[in-house]
């Protein structure tokens, strides 16, 4: 959006809801409006999202309650010439019952869980379902998610792969990396970025280390989460402790110290839409490995960047990072070929496409 807004007139809308007593307090200290990187930022505040019977409830409190949010910045903006969300969750939900009350053209991104957790499930699903009905055109970031929004109603016509929008730093040389690290040079190593959540499957993701026998060979996992204390106590009973290490939460140049001194990604998820950390580590030229999620082999499909497990077991993904590590691509074309597709320029460029497309049919 930043990208886009060098050219167009945009305001962010980005709701905050807490889960819990701390996440209310870290939300508290967030400004209710700011100007952040040249946009006009507003964080209202909604319902936490585990109330009880939220499923059911949410989305249309979400609704109620942003609706004169977005009235005032439509009328901030003299009249929007159409909106677009980039979720298709509860957010998305209150987006599209925004534009249809004010004929607004609508947009939707759809990511991950959005579509493939919410949209599957019971109670939520019909609220998605209404959501990807309602848009003038669905931007997914996989194949699998465009499948699965056709699957919930979209019109096929409508629905645009567009995977990546990352907004790539500056290319880091492997070898300086390492040494701000304090990496030897000789170290083989295994990075995995994400949230120690189930969905993303770390112990899936230690186990493959275990088999991995390339030599000193490190795992490095960056991110935090509810699974913490299971990994932790997995690594020791697995005797790793001087092969894995935990960073906890990380910045996002600390991120990208690592994917430059990395020698591999592995993607353990077991759902998701094309991860951003992929795309990531693919600028930076680190190959990468991971399960066969659609929006993984596509992008390693389009730069040649890594290997695809054969299988979702740790045995299969061992098998993989064993594959990509004695490949040895060539970085600096790998990091051109994934910026040249993945970064936020051309990205942009299709999503305004989209929007005179969309416009345009409106008119």
């Amino acid at each position: 959006m930043v990208e886009i807004a060098r050219r167009h007139s945009v305001t962010v809308v980005a709701p905050l809801a807490a889960k819990g007593p701390d996440e209310r307090a870290r939300i508290a200290l967030v400004p209710v409006e700011s100007e952040e990187d040249g946009l006009r930022v507003v964080r209202p505040r909604v319902l936490p999202k585990n109330l009880p019977g939220g499923r059911a409830i949410g989305p249309p409190i979400w609704a109620m309650k942003l609706r004169p949010v977005l009235r005032e910045e439509n009328l901030r903006l003299q009249g929007a010439n159409l909106l677009h969300a980039q979720f298709g969750n509860e957010g998305g939900f209150a987006a599209s019952r925004f534009a249809k009350h004010e004929r607004l053209p609508f947009v939707l991104t759809v990511r991950g869980s959005d579509i493939l957790i919410s949209g599957s499930r019971h109670v939520s699903r019909w609220f998605v379902a209404a959501t990807v009905r309602q848009a003038s055109a669905v931007i997914a970031v996989s194949r699998q998610l465009a499948d699965r929004v056709v699957e919930l109603g979209a019109d096929r016509g409508r629905v645009t792969v567009i995977p990546g929008g990352v907004p790539y730093p500056p290319k880091l040389n492997r070898g300086e990396a390492r040494a701000s690290l304090g990496i030897d040079e000789r170290e083989t190593l295994v990075l995995w970025v994400g949230g120690l959540l189930p969905v993303k499957q770390p112990l899936h993701m230690i186990a493959a280390f275990r088999e991995v026998s390339a030599p000193r060979s490190r795992l490095v996992m960056a991110g935090d989460g509810a699974l913490r204390g299971e990994v932790e106590a997995f690594v020791r009973r697995e005797g790793l402790e001087d092969r894995v290490m935990l960073t906890g939460h990380l910045d996002r140049d600390r991120v990208w110290t690592w994917q430059s001194a990395a020698d591999i990604l592995v993607n353990s998820s077991r759902s998701e839409g094309t991860p951003f950390a992929v795309l990531e580590a693919l600028g930076a030229g680190t190959p990468v490995a991971g399960y066969p999620l659609a929006g993984v082999s596509d992008a390693l499909a389009l730069v040649g960047g890594g290997q695809v497990a054969d299988g979702v077991s740790p045995q299969a993904l061992a098998s993989a990072i064993a594959a990509t590590i004695r490949d040895h691509r060539d970085r600096d074309e790998l990091a051109a070929r994934a910026r040249a597709q993945f970064s936020v320029e051309p990205v942009a460029s299709q999503v305004e496409e989209i929007y005179s497309a969309v416009a345009a049919a409106d008119g």
